[in-house]
């Protein structure tokens, strides 16, 4: 019989897509969601909570895409018209990317140092506002 003495992982790791209306560096990105994700002080325990969130978010990011490169690189799907039946991320992009073109592309991973991007890898978000959309499937 053969015991195992070191650690076992199950790595998980989680994609996302960043839509913007225009061209936005990723420091316009975070300098973006640190306004959204600000928390007043005096109300949370932890203040600069969605400062470090916006800062691991962008520090995932890969690299920029429009439309077509994104399907070629990440989808299953071989037109734009094909993304509406592809899972969660797919339909939202596809129900976004006319008014939202240009396609940041990340993925973060629970076995970072980072605790908030292993707590993002789990996590789903939506979040859509008149700058850019957020996308991204909890991982498993």
């Amino acid at each position: 019989m053969k015991i195992r003495t070191d650690f076992i992982t199950n790595s998980s790791s989680s994609a996302f897509v960043i839509l913007t209306k225009e061209h936005l560096t990723n420091t316009q990105i975070k300098d973006e969601l640190i306004k959204v994700l600000k928390v007043p002080m005096e109300n949370f325990i932890f203040p600069h909570f969605g400062e470090d969130i916006a800062k691991v978010l962008v520090s995932c990011i890969d690299g920029e895409l429009d439309i077509h490169e994104y399907i070629d690189a990440y989808s299953s799907a071989e037109k734009i018209e094909d993304l509406q039946r592809a899972g969660i991320m797919g339909k939202a992009i596809y129900e976004n990317y006319r008014e939202y073109p240009f396609i940041k592309t990340g993925a973060t991973t629970n076995e970072s140092d980072e605790a908030l991007e292993v707590l993002l890898t789990e996590t789903d978000i939506y979040f859509k506002n008149d700058k850019f959309v957020i996308i991204k499937d909890g991982g498993y």
